[in-house]
């Protein structure tokens, strides 16, 4: 991946292929050369097993069996020479194996090598004839829910892996449903994935590292300190990262540090891998005010993999460190970085962009960014915790310059100026600050001989929203209603509409905050029973969910 290095599969198609009978002299002598090679290749050797498959006697005897071919593109992917391992692929594939199970794994090897070098949308054509061919093979389904994963069609992931999973459970099957969970927010169903996966295939490393992602995306830090201590003990050779990036969540800057760095001192050789591991020392470096050494260490994260997620998020907050907001900016808005698996550090990424905003003094956009991912932030997340404390504090003075006129408007009785001044609050309030503003603008509006009307701006988001309402597009539309609310805070029926587009989405927690929110604001409505209802209804499929 993706967030750290997960998933990082091999997906190695599991047929093996022994050199063919020999019927003389010569063709025993190449059959003990291929031998060598397959000695060579399974010990990790693959440019000796080159050698010894592509001289002339070996290739003479065998360049008619497609089964040579699917050897010797193994070696060259093994090698990293993906064009030589396609072309030997391919050269297979034009033999037309009468074999089957040549012909998928060759076909395997095809997908695989596509997706090594990038290029995703030429891997899906490979794995589709392998299911065509094969119907029932699961790693066929697997392959492809995986190239799903690398192209961010996570619904595709999880289609595949489930077909998978309906042909024969596996612990491989079920990391793959988990991480696209994880991408689509269904935090504790990829836990259940992966803790399921683990009955199947106990020392799997990804199912293991899944658990910790799953278990730090729940806010459960000690369960996701419990799994990647276990992923040690598995023997995962990346559990030390794990163990660090839990403990620089809970802000215990030394331990991380010394785990890290032990870690990476360990490292052979530091390959695109490496990212994560210079992007979590970049964000330790940061936290002890080491900003030098924190932007030196991004940097480097980025120099092995731009396009990692970890890689652009610790070098936006490297350049923050060093008060270069434009350029922190550009890093983490760069458009070929990968997505974030796990919630939350998606809406850190977002909190360094509202900061970016905020230090170069556009708080409003500021502000609107902020407030779009704030319920995703969790004071149990130290060095976070205090990435919103400073915005908090870029916020304080236009917070407290609208709270003061408002309530000077408030004393001379101009209620709707006073409704504007409190929304124009809202926007920089949070938490429990939050909440006396909009309880102190829900009873200015109860002053009112006539209930507030709705700012235009505010009318102009519900039209858009009730317009993508009827296209099916419920996530642009609670987007729009969103921004309305931003607006019109203290309007309940927005609160209400909201909700119900939160539920819809499945959103819970979120539809019932909100549907909260406006029985606040409108206890006496018509329809109060009606929404005391749906808060039943989304806490019924929240325990369903649990379960």
């Amino acid at each position: 991946m993706r967030a750290f290095r997960f998933l990082a599969f091999f997906l190695a198609v599991s047929l093996a292929f022994s050199a063919p009978a020999a019927a003389g002299f010569i063709q025993a002598m190449a059959a003990v050369h291929f031998q060598q090679g397959q000695k060579a290749f399974n010990a990790g050797d693959f440019d000796k097993a080159i050698k010894i498959w592509t001289e002339p006697s070996v290739e003479n005897v065998y360049r008619n069996d497609p089964g040579y071919w699917d050897w010797l593109a193994k070696a060259y992917r093994g090698a990293k020479l993906y064009d030589k391992a396609l072309a030997m692929a391919q050269k297979g594939l034009s033999l037309q194996p009468a074999d089957p199970n040549v012909a998928a794994e060759l076909n395997a090897l095809l997908a695989l090598t596509y997706e090594d070098m990038g290029q995703y949308q030429q891997a899906i054509a490979p794995a589709q004839a392998i299911i065509a061919a094969a119907p029932k093979e699961p790693m066929a389904y697997l392959i492809l829910g995986k190239i799903y994963l690398d192209m961010n069609r996570f619904s595709d992931a999880e289609t595949a892996a489930l077909r998978s999973l309906e042909i024969k459970p596996t612990g491989d099957g079920l990391a793959v449903l988990g991480v696209a969970h994880l991408h689509m927010g269904l935090i504790k169903g990829a836990l259940q994935n992966f803790t399921m996966g683990l009955t199947y295939d106990p020392k799997n490393a990804n199912l293991l590292r899944g658990v910790v992602a799953a278990q730090l995306s729940l806010f459960n830090l000690s369960a996701a300190m419990e799994a990647a201590r276990n992923a040690a003990a598995a023997g995962v050779p990346d559990a030390p990262l794990y163990e660090g990036f839990v403990l620089y969540y809970q802000g215990d800057t030394a331990a991380a540090l010394d785990k890290i760095n032990a870690f990476i001192a360990s490292i052979p050789k530091l390959e695109k891998d490496a990212a994560a591991d210079f992007a979590l020392r970049s964000f330790l470096y940061r936290a002890k005010g080491e900003n030098d050494k924190a932007l030196e260490d991004a940097q480097q994260a980025a120099s092995f993999d731009k396009k990692a997620f970890a890689s652009g998020y610790a070098l936006g907050f490297a350049l923050l460190g060093k008060e270069r907001p434009q350029e922190a900016l550009a890093a983490f808005d760069d458009p070929s970085l990968e997505p974030a698996l796990m919630p939350f550090t998606e809406a850190h990424r977002q909190l360094g962009r509202a900061l970016c905003y905020a230090k170069m003094g556009n708080l409003d956009k500021a502000a609107d960014i902020y407030f779009g991912v704030a319920g995703q932030i969790d004071q149990r997340y130290a060095p976070i915790w205090q990435d919103k404390a400073a915005l908090a504090a870029q916020f304080a003075p236009s917070l407290q310059q609208h709270l003061e006129q408002a309530r000077k408007l408030e004393a001379d009785g101009k209620y709707a100026d006073c409704l504007r001044e409190y929304a124009q609050a809202m926007r920089f309030a949070d938490g429990k600050q939050a909440e006396d503003i909009r309880a102190a603008s829900f009873a200015e509006a109860a002053k009112m001989p006539t209930p507030p009307e709705l700012p235009e701006d505010a009318r102009r988001r519900v039209v858009r929203g009730e317009a993508l309402i009827k296209d099916g597009d419920l996530a642009s539309a609670v987007a729009e209603f969103n921004d309305a609310l931003r607006l019109a805070p203290y309007m309940p029926k927005l609160y209400y509409n909201a909700a119900l587009l939160n539920g819809q989405l499945k959103k819970y927690p979120e539809a019932i905050r909100l549907m909260n929110i406006y029985l606040q604001g409108a206890p006496d409505a018509p329809d109060a029973r009606a929404a005391k209802d749906e808060i039943i209804k989304w806490e019924l499929e929240i325990e369903r969910q649990g379960k």
